[in-house]
């Protein structure tokens, strides 16, 4: 039966690489605690395991691959900064 499990992550202008089941459905990308997590459809029983890759830009940061890059959300911290979630296709 599929679940919704969440993943936190650091923000960084680095691509992170984040473990989950193959096929997992990415929902959304938010804060909690003011860290920042995604949330995904996943399949708990699938043992086989797939590296998904996201990256946080900041408003006004040039998007360089934009073609190999999937929108998921945009955060807001509190202090007024903002930043753009991407999942991406390497």
């Amino acid at each position: 039966m599929k679940t919704i499990y969440k993943y936190q992550f650091e923000l960084s202008s680095f691509p992170q690489f984040i473990p989950m089941p193959i096929n997992a459905q990415i929902l959304t990308c938010q804060l909690q605690n003011d860290k920042p997590h995604i949330w995904a459809i996943i399949d708990p029983e699938q043992s086989e395991i797939g590296f998904y890759v996201f990256q946080a830009f900041p408003t006004g940061q040039p998007l360089h691959g934009l073609e190999s890059k999937k929108y998921i959300s945009t955060i807001q911290y509190s202090d007024g900064l903002v930043f753009h979630i991407f999942e991406c296709f390497i």
